[in-house]
């Protein structure tokens, strides 16, 4: 995967680590068997109102544990990837190019917003020549290869 493909992913990286997060925090805190009072009636008459116990199914733990355990390596992995981004990005010596980096692929910034937002003049579109040369130039440098 080119380091332009793996900026183009960072924004659905943090939404897929936020959900994994969240997912296995719903899993781990599962109760493995749910019981409840509910009341009910008789079905004949006189509809007399009572309460009985309902015990629901009890969800086999290790297959549970199988589940949080994909996605926890998922996390990681996504993880990972994010971290590779933000390591690009953090080592762009021009402070120029970072920042164009930054509010393109980090904040998803459209690229006519991304002038404004510098306080530049413009419809974005040398803001993009820019970034898609850097990046061109950065995949065909013999010491950038993976």
């Amino acid at each position: 995967m080119t380091i332009r493909e793996k900026l183009e992913q960072y924004r659905a990286l943090v939404a897929e680590v936020r959900n994994l997060e969240q997912r296995i925090s719903d899993m781990q805190t599962q109760k493995v068997s749910s019981c409840d009072i509910v009341k009910m009636s008789s079905p004949e008459f006189p509809f007399t109102e009572h309460s009985s116990k309902v015990i629901g199914h009890a969800i086999d733990k290790t297959m549970l544990q199988k589940v949080v355990d994909i996605y926890k390596d998922r996390l990681e992995k996504a993880m990972a990837m994010m971290l590779e981004v933000e390591t690009f990005i953090s080592s762009v010596e021009d402070s120029e190019m970072r920042e164009l980096l930054r509010l393109r692929y980090v904040e998803g910034l459209p690229w006519w917003k991304i002038p404004m937002r510098l306080e530049m003049a413009g419809d974005g579109s040398w803001q993009r020549r820019l970034v898609y040369g850097f990046l061109q130039n950065f995949e065909n440098c013999p010491e950038s290869s993976d």
